[in-house]
């Protein structure tokens, strides 16, 4: 903190989140974690790259008044 203002250290992430089932799971051949396909994910991308800002989470309503109901 300087000044009382409260400094950000970390990464400035854009999250994008789309509920769906993916239309294909491999599993990453160097990572070894699952990697999902379809357009589910790229819904999500375009959610993250063209509307979020860095530090935020973006869906749709229909997602966040889900999620906030079981929250």
């Amino acid at each position: 903190m300087a000044d009382g203002l409260c400094m950000f250290q970390g990464p400035r992430l854009k999250v994008g989140v789309f509920e769906g089932q993916p239309t294909a799971t491999m599993v990453h051949p160097t990572l070894g974690r699952p990697d999902y396909f379809g357009p589910l994910v790229n819904r999500a991308a375009r959610i993250a790259y063209g509307v979020a800002l860095g530090g935020q989470v973006v869906t749709e309503l229909s997602t966040a008044v889900e999620v906030m109901a079981r929250w």
